[in-house]
């Protein structure tokens, strides 16, 4: 549901509404950007830093890529990218900065996303037999 919410299709500073392309682009740049540090600053991604977009976007890519690395350099790619603060002060000592943490922050935030209006259009138009059986969401 989190997820839903973070990545509404709508504009954070103006509230307007985004269109697929805009919400395309803003994907590309975060990746492109995660590339460009990954090529500047991080030689065992070089391989990813290289890949096309569309091949390094889904998440078992992201898995694949980011899975072996340690917890230190994960943590200098999300400081570079400035999702994390180099060091622990005082206001940010609650932070979570393990190796799991880490690796799931990286690539949910550059996992491709579902377009919402595509998931309305793969909807049925008419309740099917799952539905309609289903007790989760009738409610009476």
């Amino acid at each position: 549901m989190l997820k839903f919410y973070a990545r509404f299709e709508i504009n954070d500073e103006t509230g307007d509404a985004l269109t697929d392309h805009d919400m395309t682009l803003l994907h590309y740049s975060k990746i492109t950007s995660l590339q460009r540090a990954a090529f500047a600053k991080f030689p065992d991604l070089r391989m990813f830093s290289l890949a096309n977009v569309a091949s390094v976007d889904t998440r078992e890519s992201l898995k694949e890529h980011f899975g072996a690395l340690d917890a230190q350099s994960l943590k200098n790619i999300a400081c570079y990218l400035n999702l994390v603060p180099e060091t622990l002060e005082p206001p940010f000592e609650w932070h979570r900065l393990d190796e799991e943490f880490l690796r799931e922050l990286l690539i949910s935030r550059h996992e491709r996303r579902v377009s919402q209006l595509e998931a309305l259009n793969e909807m049925p138009l008419y309740p099917t037999e799952s539905i309609i059986w289903d007790e989760n969401i009738w409610v009476l």
